[in-house]
C-alpha cells in the first residue's frame, strides 16, 4: 500500500477525488483515461473503439452524457471540454482559475457542472455559456453531484457539504473529516460521502447522519450507490472496494493485488462494477468479486 506522500507526489500534489472510469448509459461501452492523458472508449470485451487526446495537459475527470453520444473531460489546463465519441471537440468550458477537478452532466444532459481547485463550481450550457457560479469558503471543489431529479447540486470540500439551488445554499452541514467523494442516492433522499478518516457515511439531505460504513484501512476517494439504491460501494487507497447493504450490513470485499482504487461505477443494470486504479488499469467485476476483464493502458514515463 502506498503512503499519502507517495500518492501526493504521483498526482502532482492533487489528491482530490475525480472520475477516472465510467459506463455509458445502457452499458454498451466503457470510457477511461490513462496517465498519458488519452481517453479510451472500449466495448465490454475490452476491444478499443476509439482513442483520443482532448487536452494538451493532464486529464482530471471524465464522464459520459446521458444520451451516450458525448464525453466530458476536466483538465489541469483549467478547462473542461465536450467531445463526441470520435474525439471531435464540440465545446470548451473556460473560466476556472485552476485545475478543473470534476466535470459532470445534469441528469437530462442539458447542463454541465464543473468544480475547480479555485474554490468554485460553475454551471454551464452545453455550448459553453456560463449560467451560474457557486462560491464557498473552501479551497478546491473536489467532489460534486446533481440530484437525480436535477433540482439541486451537492458540493463537498474539506469538512463541509453544501446543497445549492442557483447560488443559494439550501443546506450546509459540518462533516467530521475532510470529504473526498460524494454521491446522491437514486431517489434523491440520501447522500453518501467518502472521507479522509477511512469512513464512509450515509446522510439525509437535512444533514442528519444515518450511519457509518467502516472497514477500510486508508482514505476513501470513491463512493457510489447501486442503481436500485439498496446498496453502496466504497473504493479506497487500501486497494479494496467494499459493498454494503443500505442498512450497513457488509456484503463483500473486492481486493486488487496491486493498485489503489481511485474511482468506481455500477453498470446501469447493477450487475457489474467498474473500477479505476493508480496502476493505469480499469477493471470490470461481477458482483461475486471476480475480475471479468482488465483494460490496461500505458503508464507515462
Amino acid at each position: 500500500m502506498k503512503t499519502y506522500a507517495e500518492f501526493s507526489q504521483q498526482f502532482n500534489g492533487n489528491i482530490f477525488s475525480a472520475n477516472r472510469v465510467a459506463f455509458s448509459p445502457g452499458g454498451k461501452f466503457i470510457v477511461n483515461y490513462d496517465f498519458n492523458d488519452e481517453v479510451t472508449v472500449s466495448d465490454s470485451t475490452g476491444k478499443i473503439i476509439q482513442q483520443f487526446k482532448p487536452h494538451k495537459h493532464s486529464i482530471s475527470s471524465i464522464s459520459v452524457s446521458p444520451d451516450a453520444k458525448n464525453i466530458l473531460t476536466g483538465s489541469f489546463d483549467s478547462t473542461a471540454r465536450l467531445s463526441d465519441l470520435k474525439g471531435n471537440l464540440l465545446a470548451e468550458f473556460r473560466g476556472h482559475l485552476d485545475i478543473v477537478i470534476s466535470a459532470i452532466f445534469s441528469p437530462d444532459g442539458k447542463l454541465i457542472l464543473t468544480g475547480g481547485q479555485d474554490g468554485t463550481c460553475r454551471l454551464w450550457t452545453r455550448d459553453g455559456i456560463l449560467i451560474q457560479e457557486f462560491k464557498g469558503d473552501f479551497y478546491g471543489a473536489n467532489c460534486l453531484d446533481f440530484s437525480p431529479d436535477g433540482k439541486t447540486i451537492i458540493t463537498g470540500c474539506d469538512r463541509t457539504l453544501r446543497l445549492w439551488v442557483i447560488n443559494k445554499p439550501v443546506q450546509e452541514f459540518f462533516h467530521p473529516e475532510r470529504v473526498l467523494s460524494v454521491a446522491y442516492s437514486p431517489d434523491s433522499k440520501y447522500l453518501l460521502t467518502g472521507c479522509f478518516d477511512r469512513i464512509a457515511r450515509l446522510w439525509d439531505t437535512a444533514g442528519k447522519l444515518i450511519r457509518e460504513f467502516k472497514g477500510h484501512y486508508s482514505i476513501i476517494p470513491a463512493v457510489a450507490f447501486s442503481p436500485d439504491g439498496q446498496s453502496v460501494l466504497t473504493g479506497s487507497w487500501d486497494n479494496t472496494m467494499r459493498l454494503y447493504k443500505l442498512d450497513g450490513t457488509f456484503i463483500r470485499e473486492f481486493e486488487l493485488a496491486h493498485g489503489a482504487v481511485s474511482s468506481i461505477a455500477f453498470s446501469p443494470d447493477g450487475r457489474f462494477i467498474l473500477s479505476g486504479s493508480d496502476d493505469s488499469t480499469a477493471r470490470l467485476w461481477d458482483m461475486n468479486g471476480n475480475i471479468i476483464k482488465e483494460f490496461k493502458h500505458r503508464v507515462a514515463d
